[in-house]
């Protein structure tokens, strides 16, 4: 893991360029509208998400289900495509509303590809590749968003799930926000939430697959959960309380296999640092590795042990959702969909590695090389 430095540090200054490009350019043409804050300081996608938000996980719940099982014999996939197309469908469908048709995952995908490309753009670059798939992307979100407006207006909130784009589009008919802040603000939710969660997922699978110990720890906490709640029986926000060991083990995967590399932060004052000083105004990219991996912080860091996050960890030292006043607003979130996804895994399916050495690959976001080939057989026990 020693050898994903240098190539942090090699798209941190891609990184860094590409933001100061992209923040430079959209400032021209900034609305000057204040999109309304939620409580932890984003817009309104704070206020939905974060602590305290809806605690609902029937959602996911039935998601995950449905997701899971068409795997009703032995067969080997690719788990991290598994994943990702998950965790779009959930963040899609349940809390926008929006039905994932055919191809939208591929085209969500080209933009993600683009992001931090080079801004050349011929058709065939990454570039331009990227930017076509976010016009369609913002063709196929206004049309949403007029039709839930004219629902709204008509004085029907709409069906399960959407809440977030039902509180986006109610910000659009009184003014608060324009429709081109709905659509970017959706394009950010599915970007923060899809690739990232996704990488979580499959990295815990994958040091599980590594600690049998750790494994053995984690199934009998589900199945508890299973023996108390019926094996048919939907999981409750109550039950995902119950698998503090299985969040113990995510985050010893996040801290192992950070899902984003870092973030930036603007010096709002001089600062001095390890005999530095960094100006007020400045752009800071701060990284998950410089901690997650720092022995003052974590002791043995190169070794798996869910059982440290027992103890208290120093503030800022574990941060693979960031931290502070802009801490990642899809958090819990994140949290109910990894510990849902384990759940229905650990308890309904037998499954191996096909690749337990696979390279993690960054460009420019972490995912494994050979999208993680796992073979999965449905447990003997288990009716589907």
């Amino acid at each position: 893991m020693f050898h994903l430095f240098p190539i942090l540090v090699a798209i941190a200054s891609v990184l860094f360029w590409a933001h100061y490009y992209y923040t430079n350019r959209k400032s021209k043409n900034k609305n000057n509208k204040r999109v309304p804050p939620g409580r932890m300081g984003l817009p309104w996608i704070g206020e939905t998400l974060g602590p305290g938000g809806p605690g609902d996980s029937r959602p996911q719940d039935t998601t995950v289900r449905a997701h899971l099982e068409k795997y009703n014999r032995e067969t080997t996939v690719g788990f991290y495509g598994l994943t990702r197309a998950l965790t779009f469908t959930i963040v899609l469908e349940c809390l926008l509303g929006i039905k994932a048709g055919p191809g939208m995952l591929g085209t969500f995908e080209r933009v993600l590809e683009g992001v931090f490309a080079a801004p050349v753009g011929f058709p065939w670059s990454k570039f331009g590749r990227a930017s076509g798939a976010r016009r369609e992307i913002e063709r196929e979100l206004v049309r949403e968003i007029r039709n839930r407006r004219e629902e709204m207006e008509r004085g029907k909130v709409g069906g399960e799930g959407g809440v977030l784009l039902s509180l986006l589009v109610g910000g659009l008919i009184r003014g608060e926000i324009s429709e081109a802040e709905v659509v970017d603000n959706v394009v950010l939710l599915v970007f923060a939430a899809h690739d990232t969660t996704s990488f979580a997922i499959a990295m815990t699978f994958r040091m599980l697959a590594h600690h049998p110990d750790c494994y053995s720890i984690l199934e009998k906490e589900h199945r508890d959960i299973v023996s108390r709640k019926g094996q048919e029986e939907p999981l409750a926000y109550e039950d995902t309380k119950a698998m503090s060991y299985t969040w113990k083990v995510a985050r010893e995967s996040m801290r192992i296999f950070p899902p984003i590399f870092g973030s930036f932060r603007k010096a709002i004052q001089d600062i001095e640092y390890d005999g530095y000083t960094i100006p007020k105004g400045w752009k800071i990219l701060w990284t998950a590795y410089g901690t997650h991996y720092d022995p003052k912080c974590f002791e043995d860091p190169m070794t798996f042990n869910p059982d440290r996050f027992d103890d208290s960890i120093q503030p800022y030292a574990f941060v693979p959702f960031g931290g502070g006043p802009r801490l990642c607003a899809g958090y819990q979130l994140a949290k109910l969909n990894i510990l849902i996804f384990v759940h229905y895994i650990v308890t309904r399916y037998d499954w191996s590695l096909v690749l337990p050495d696979e390279p993690i690959t960054i460009d420019p976001l972490p995912f494994p090389s050979q999208g993680m080939p796992v073979t999965i057989r449905p447990k003997v026990e288990t009716k589907l």
